[in-house]
């Protein structure tokens, strides 16, 4: 998550400006094809939180013609779904051969906005490491975790040597990889290397796998007996496999990339049946979104039993993802 204007604090990178005496870049439509640089498959593990801005101006489109971005977003942000889940450690690869231009290695890991964040202003990539790639394109890799960089400045990499792991460093509010491109100092989006591209869908991307456009999803869904704190959910808060005859049960969903006019779809079951369907229309866009639905027990109080939760985020009919989650009461 970089800000725009801050790429010359992307290029400073081990105290030298990164780029000042490299090789001319390739020629167009001679890039390497890309191996995807994290050890997670997309929309199971990882999910992509904003792509490139391929507006010139002040609002803002994606490469599907949606608003996953920000104004002057330059890269990919390859996002985790949790805090729990970065901190059990998740590789990043090198997407494409190339020589090691520049590390830093030494940033805390801490988000942005928390009363003790440290100040990263001209250090917002956080640890990260640039690649010169062998078809000339600069590669920038930000955001990665304090220690985790095992690569040196000078060093020859291949496609897949590991680089170290996502991080919470720099100038980021939620754990994820900033992948980012550049032909001299204009981005390259991967999903559509052509710089006048203006179509609604990726053209001729550059990975090497296929990598599905996706404009939003939900990440993780629960059932709690009070109102989750959305910090617990962001970091990754279970449903405990068990509820004591709750006063209330609580059914959450944490998503990302929600739209105006989205519908959130939920469905509780218990032992005797549907006990709750329930739907709310997003008034507007999120980022991120966390949306919790209550229900009282009846008169006779809980059954005993399985209780199952489903939730549905949709866009204009279509199904973007679907969480559920269990647990017990006795």
């Amino acid at each position: 998550m970089i800000q725009k204007g801050a790429l010359t604090s992307l290029l400073l990178i081990a105290g030298g400006v990164i780029g000042s005496t490299l090789p001319a870049v390739a020629t167009e439509n001679a890039y390497d094809r890309l191996s995807w640089p994290v050890d997670c498959v997309l929309g199971q593990d990882c999910f992509i939180q904003n792509y490139l801005d391929r507006d010139p101006g002040p609002e803002t489109r994606d490469v599907g013609c949606g608003r996953l971005t920000y104004d002057g977003h330059k890269g990919t942000d390859i996002a985790l779904p949790s805090i729990a889940a970065q901190a059990r450690g998740v590789t990043v690869r090198a997407a494409a051969p190339g020589v090691i231009q520049g590390v830093r290695n030494g940033m805390p890991d801490r988000l942005q906005g928390e009363a003790d964040a440290p100040d990263v202003t001209g250090r917002e990539c956080g640890n990260g490491v640039s690649i010169r790639q062998a078809d000339g394109l600069l590669a920038l890799y930000c955001h990665m975790k304090r220690g985790s960089i095992t690569v040196s400045t000078g060093e020859a990499v291949q496609a897949g040597t590991v680089l170290g792991q996502i991080g919470l460093s720099g100038q980021t509010t939620f754990p994820h990889l900033h992948f980012e491109l550049l032909h001299e100092d204009t981005p390259i989006d991967p999903f559509a290397p052509e710089p006048a591209h203006t179509g609604c869908a990726p053209a001729d991307p550059l990975w090497q796998d296929s990598v599905r456009y996706v404009p939003g999803g939900l990440l993780a869904a629960g059932l709690a007996s009070g109102i989750p704190d959305y910090g617990s959910v962001k970091r990754g808060l279970p449903t405990p496999p068990v509820l004591d005859d709750p006063q209330r049960l609580f059914v959450w969903g944490f998503g990302y990339g929600v739209q105006k006019n989205d519908v959130i779809s939920v469905r509780i079951l218990g032992p005797q049946g549907v006990l709750m369907e329930e739907r709310a229309t997003q008034e507007k866009p999120r980022a991120q979104f966390y949306h919790y639905f209550g229900i009282l027990p009846g008169e006779a109080g809980w059954p005993k039993g399985i209780y199952r939760a489903e939730i549905t985020l949709r866009r204009d009919g279509e199904t973007l993802g679907r969480q559920a989650a269990e647990t017990r009461i006795d």
